[in-house]
């Protein structure tokens, strides 16, 4: 049976997840877990520009939307806010569209997503790159502020898994204190941590760890 007030607080969505971030911090510390401290660190503060960023913190395409008048001076038609056809996009930008990697702290992403509005990218600089029979006034990626729902309750997801096997191991977490480890209870420890964590999450962390995807308007 649970015994941290902290799992009931993850589960019904009592604190944010930036302060459980903050609580698991100390006793990573007291783990002497490098790996799960960096994780920690780089969710707290965000992800500097070479940092390999986690897969669910890509959002992905979005919708891209454009602006255009197509016609002559005399006779023309002006389009607005309308679909752009992926497949018009040169391949050179479509792959660097695919993918969009948000680089903010945690808590910048919980704001984000508790706004419930959508917001855009721009696209601006592909302009001369499209040929579509029109002159294009402006160019998009327009996402739902879901996007950022769906990375804050999958880092939960995540979080809870940690605390309930460190609950198990250690009892009540409320203090934040769990002394001397084990070496073995340690090592085991450790080793959970990087399955759920790392490897079940494609979380790469430490130096030369590099993002190899492009982003424009990330």
């Amino acid at each position: 049976m649970a015994k941290s007030k902290i799992l009931q607080q993850i589960a019904n969505k009592e604190i944010t997840v930036e302060v459980a971030f903050r609580r698991l911090y100390i006793i990573a510390n007291d783990l002497q877990d490098d790996d799960l401290i960096t994780w920690i660190d780089k969710e707290l503060y965000g992800y500097s520009p070479d940092d390999a960023v986690p897969e669910y913190r890509n959002i992905g395409c979005g919708a891209i939307v454009y602006s255009g008048i197509k016609g002559t001076m005399m006779c023309n038609m002006q389009i607005k806010n309308a679909p752009f056809p992926f497949q018009y996009i040169p391949k050179q930008f479509q792959s660097m569209l695919v993918n969009n990697y948000r680089r903010d702290s945690i808590a910048t992403l919980e704001a984000e997503a508790g706004e419930n509005q959508s917001f855009q990218n721009d696209l601006s600089s592909i302009i001369p790159y499209l040929d579509v029979g029109m002159a294009i006034t402006s160019v998009y990626r327009q996402y739902s502020s879901n996007v950022f729902a769906e990375i804050i309750n999958k880092v939960s997801a995540i979080l809870l898994k940690v605390f309930i096997k460190l609950d198990k191991t250690f009892g009540n977490l409320d203090e934040l204190d769990i002394g001397n480890v084990d070496k073995g209870v340690e090592k085991e420890l450790k080793m959970f941590i990087q399955k759920v964590v790392f490897t079940d999450n494609s979380i790469h962390v430490g130096n030369g760890n590099k993002i190899e995807k492009s982003e424009i308007g990330g």
